[in-house]
């Protein structure tokens, strides 16, 4: 079953969740990965 949860920076389990996003988006952007990361940020 799929479980939404509505979180902020302060969830100790949010930087591995990123980690995981930024490895597939990683490979979807190949090349241009590094443009992209600049607007990958936590605020």
């Amino acid at each position: 079953m799929l479980k939404l949860v509505r979180t902020d920076s302060s969830n100790p389990d949010l930087p591995e969740l990123i980690a995981l996003l930024d490895s597939g988006l990683k490979a979807i952007d190949g090349d241009d990965a590094p443009f992209f990361a600049q607007y990958n940020k936590i605020d």
